[in-house]
């Protein structure tokens, strides 16, 4: 996915790949900067799709201008993570919509959950973000 190797490029990122049993403190899309450098930290075993998931959730982080505060309350969390997550799955939704010759009817959200491995806590914001593109609430196509 050239985007994300734009936006890592523009916002100066880099990718450091680790083994988890190497080192089992680390977490994916954990970022240090060391130094003037700054890395997201990404498993090694994690397919490609959860990669690029880990890192447009990471690259909302730094377009948002989220900070890591040790003085934040939980609230302020969720709100960032949040933030995060969506700013993933809107790049998700548009690569998902340009397969499509025109605007699709109906968006099948477990069919785009499953296509971009994402975590099924995603789908109330899937479901919001495609409703926000296509401009009006859909059914919930998984029924359909």
């Amino acid at each position: 996915m050239s985007v994300i190797k734009e936006l890592l490029s523009e916002l100066a990122l880099k990718i450091k790949y680790y083994n988890l049993s190497d080192y089992p403190h680390l977490k994916d899309g954990m970022k240090f900067n060391i130094r003037g450098t700054t890395y997201i930290f990404i498993d090694i075993f994690n397919s490609e799709k959860v990669t690029q998931n880990i890192l447009l959730h990471e690259i909302g982080h730094v377009s948002f201008g989220h900070r890591h505060l040790d003085c934040r309350s939980s609230g302020w969390d969720r709100r960032q993570e949040r933030e995060a997550d969506r700013y993933m799955i809107e790049h998700r939704a548009d690569e998902w919509l340009a397969q499509f010759d025109w605007e699709p009817d109906v968006i099948d959200y477990d069919k785009f959950i499953e296509h971009f491995e994402l975590e099924k806590r995603h789908y109330g914001l899937v479901v919001e973000v495609f409703d926000e593109i296509i401009g009006q609430p859909q059914l919930h196509s998984h029924c359909l």
